[in-house]
Order: C-alpha cells, then sequence, then structure tokens
C-alpha cells in the first residue's frame, strides 16, 4: 500500500490519499486509471475520442480513468495500443503461488 503511494508523484499522492481506497487492489486500480488519463491527456485526446478509437464505451473509460473498474486483459491492451503503448509486462506486486 505504502510502496504504491510512494511511487506516485507528489501532486496525486493527495487524490491518493483522499480517494478512499480499501486495499492494494484499489491502490492499484487508482494508479492504472490515472496513468491511463494521463496517457490519453498527453495524445490530446478526449474521453469520447479514446472511445471511438478503442470500441469502449466512454463511461467505462471513466471508470477506468477514476479507479472504478477492473478492466479485462483485453480491454487493457486496446487502451495501451490506442494510447501509443504495447502491453509487455503486467507487474504482479507478490509471487503468485503455485496451486498443488
Amino acid at each position: 500500500w505504502d510502496s504504491l503511494r510512494a511511487k506516485l508523484p507528489e501532486d496525486q499522492r493527495e487524490a491518493f490519499d483522499n480517494a478512499g481506497l480499501r486495499g492494494e487492489a484499489d491502490a492499484a486500480s487508482f494508479i492504472f486509471g490515472w496513468n491511463i488519463r494521463d496517457m490519453r491527456l498527453e495524445q490530446g485526446l478526449t474521453q469520447m475520442q479514446l472511445s471511438e478509437i478503442t470500441g469502449i464505451q466512454q463511461r467505462e473509460i471513466t471508470r477506468i480513468e477514476n479507479g472504478n473498474a477492473n478492466p479485462t486483459l483485453r480491454t487493457i491492451q486496446r487502451l495501451m495500443l490506442a494510447l501509443g503503448h504495447e502491453l509487455t509486462y503486467v507487474p504482479v506486486e507478490k509471487p503468485i503461488k503455485k496451486k498443488r
């Protein structure tokens, strides 16, 4: 939790602290959404334009950017490609335990 917060730029920490997050999954969704928003704005795109490019509904993009969605891997890939990035690495904070 604190390690995720520490990775944020200073200007994002206040929003992170005020978001009412309940755990690491909420924190990761918040950070992911914030990053998608930043990439979209860097491209000069509105949410509606990103929606038209990706085929993802604008309200879903809003939910993702606000950290209130659990997008599928396919949705994440469509967003990343539309924003000029490849999905080459999916971070996992903790190792996944193998089932026996």
